[in-house]
């Protein structure tokens, strides 16, 4: 009624010029509101974005000095560390990503006491320290060599050299020491860890490889977007869970409610990512994600929860959505 009142009002005094003259002015102020407000959102992200950096580059600084005066500086100067992890007696690696802040966004229990966790795509080894921490018995899996990567095969030359050159090495074997191996032996030596390190793709996981046949958690952190055949990899996990499943996939924090396409879709980002990452191929809705895990036996699938970090190295933004998935 106030709506059919405001246009009749706007008739009276101009006729439809009136009416329209009124109906472009709301739609403009609408308009400047909008770029106002996205503007502003924009303009916080950078600063967050700096003031990532901005620790970040304090943290390296703190890390080099830390380590020199630790004895470590010759062992760990060429590493790359790609989780911040606090090692104790005032030595923190400078990761990419810094998860502590995060932690809490993930639904885990802080006793994890009698667990069994596997950490596929472990990495420097956040996570599973992090399951250790509560009192979980931890495996951590990552690759067995830089060559066991999805890479595209016109593409894998290239992708393996800039890696050779970007940690300034002559092989690929001594790549994946300062990229992976190196940087998580050094972290499992300081915090005095017991998590078992197995090392193989995905794929090829095996209870005999992992010395269980299955575990209470599986977590499957930032990796099915890397993985040429997700739905594979998914179905090779899923017969080492007896209890839940946890995957992280990527969201667009711009969007809220429910989704405009609820079709399960899995889109190929492969063909905007060459230049940049040669590595990432998909990025799954999350209706694709949950058809997916009951397609493979699961009963209940449940997002638990959405996250924002910073690369900081690279500043550039990147949100994940927590997706658990549960026998019964």
């Amino acid at each position: 009624m106030k709506l059919l009142r405001r246009i009749a009002r706007a008739y009276a005094d101009g006729g439809m010029r009136g009416v329209g003259n009124r109906v472009a002015h709301k739609f403009m102020r609408r308009s400047q509101t909008e770029e106002s407000s996205a503007l502003e959102k924009q303009r916080l992200k950078e600063a967050q974005i700096a003031t990532a950096q901005s620790a970040y580059e304090q943290q390296v600084k703190t890390f080099e000095t830390r380590t020199r005066e630790l004895g470590h500086a010759d062992e760990v100067a060429q590493y790359f560390w790609y989780h911040t992890i606090d090692l104790g007696n005032g030595l923190v690696t400078p990761g990419e990503y810094d998860y502590r802040s995060v932690v809490p966004t993930f639904p885990l229990p802080e006793d994890m006491s009698g667990m069994n966790v596997l950490d596929v795509g472990s990495a420097t080894g956040f996570f599973a320290f992090e399951f250790e921490r509560r009192g979980a018995s931890v495996v951590s899996v990552d690759l067995p060599s830089l060559e066991a990567w999805d890479i595209i095969a016109p593409e894998r030359p290239r992708v393996l050299e800039q890696l050779k050159r970007a940690h300034g090495v002559a092989t690929l074997a001594e790549a994946y020491h300062r990229h992976l191996n190196g940087p998580f032996g050094f972290c499992h030596r300081m915090l005095r860890s017991k998590v078992r390190r197995c090392y193989s793709t995905v794929y090829e996981l095996t209870a005999e490889k992992l010395g269980r046949d299955q575990f209470d958690l599986v977590y499957v952190g930032d990796v099915v977007g890397h993985l040429f055949s997700p739905l594979k990899a998914l179905d090779v996990v899923a017969g080492l869970c007896r209890k839940m499943l946890m995957v992280t996939i990527p969201f667009n924090p711009n969007v809220t409610g429910p989704p405009a396409n609820p079709q399960p879709i899995m889109m190929f980002q492969g063909h905007r990512r060459a230049l940049l990452d040669g590595r990432s191929w998909w990025t799954p809705s999350f209706t694709c994600i949950e058809h997916m895990l009951k397609r493979i036996g699961f009963a209940e699938v449940q997002s638990r929860g959405c996250f924002s970090t910073i690369a900081r190295a690279i500043g550039m933004a990147a949100h994940r959505e927590i997706v658990c998935a549960t026998r019964s």
